[in-house]
């Protein structure tokens, strides 16, 4: 007979799960709204609380390109956006395929949620084996990379 820690384990996966394949089963109708919203030469600065750079944790740097949002300064992590409107960013990064470099299977989701109003954001991970779903939080400020004449999204939202 499973444990209740296994249960439960399981029930928060499945629940993570299918809130991803919940958010891609919506991208098919975001996915127009996405190409014409903001986002263009805008940069994130994420912070997340307990981390700071003295302790070796940069700020989480997110960069558009395109229909990619992407981690600087290295771009390993690049999500492709799901929705991105005036109020909030959706995005996912995926794979599940064999990966040579560690010579097994490799199958993950994470999404990534950002409220373009209060800067919050939510990262959540998940992996088909034997570690758990992490979750990150922090809170976020964009900086508007674009031509001084250019720019509609570089005012403190209210």
């Amino acid at each position: 007979m499973p444990t209740r820690t296994a249960m439960m384990y399981c029930a928060i996966r499945a629940a993570i799960l299918a809130l991803m394949f919940g958010v891609l089963w919506v991208a098919s109708s975001n996915m127009a709204r996405s190409q014409t919203a903001a986002g263009a030469g805008e940069t994130w600065v994420c912070v997340e609380p307990g981390r700071s750079l003295r302790e070796g944790y940069p700020p989480l740097e997110l960069a558009f390109e395109g229909d990619l949002l992407i981690e600087q300064p290295l771009g390993a992590t690049r999500y492709r956006l799901i929705a991105n409107t005036r109020y909030a960013i959706i995005a996912v990064d995926d794979y599940a395929d064999f990966d040579h470099a560690l010579g097994q299977v490799s199958i993950f989701a994470s999404t990534l949620v950002l409220d373009r109003i209060t800067g919050a954001f939510a990262i959540t991970t998940t992996t088909l084996s034997e570690t758990p779903p992490t979750h990150r939080t922090g809170r976020c400020r964009v900086f508007d990379n674009r031509p001084p004449g250019d720019r509609t999204l570089a005012r403190k939202a209210p």
